[in-house]
């Protein structure tokens, strides 16, 4: 019997979250503080910002940023305009782990590009792409 396309996605993103758990037990941090310090790292990020792209709540995103401050991997910084605004800015270790974190991760990267060529990777994006598309007007 087939196995259904929704089962298949879900064991990717089990592998994907897997792989970050064992990068974040690396670093004393759960897979969403790494998460959450990933995406610091590559843009401006605000509570509602990062609880909206990791789809859970702004008070899970408050808690894994207090244990994130605490080893101090970011700092909180005041928007001037708006002081009920504040954006969470990467330290210097947070850009070191993000830095080892990817070059882990190319090595990965490089094993994918030997069993699928490039040119199926790139549709795939599109077509996951597509797929989120779709499923988001449900």
């Amino acid at each position: 019997m087939k196995e259904h396309l929704f089962v298949k996605i879900k064991k990717s993103y089990i592998i994907i979250i897997d792989i970050m758990k064992k990068h974040a037990k690396k670093y004393g941090i759960n897979y969403i503080q790494l998460s959450i310090l990933l995406l610091a790292c590559n843009k401006d990020s605000t509570v509602s910002s990062l609880a909206s792209t990791l789809d859970i709540t702004k008070s899970a995103v408050s808690q894994a940023l207090t244990g994130l401050l605490m080893k101090r991997l970011v700092t909180r910084q005041v928007d001037q305009e708006d002081k009920k605004i504040y954006y969470i800015r990467p330290t210097k270790r947070a850009i070191e782990i993000k830095e080892d974190v990817y070059n882990s991760n190319e090595e990965k990267y490089n094993k994918l590009l030997k069993e699928m060529p490039i040119e199926e990777i790139i549709q795939m994006d599109a077509l996951i792409n597509k797929f989120n598309l779709i499923l988001s007007k449900f």
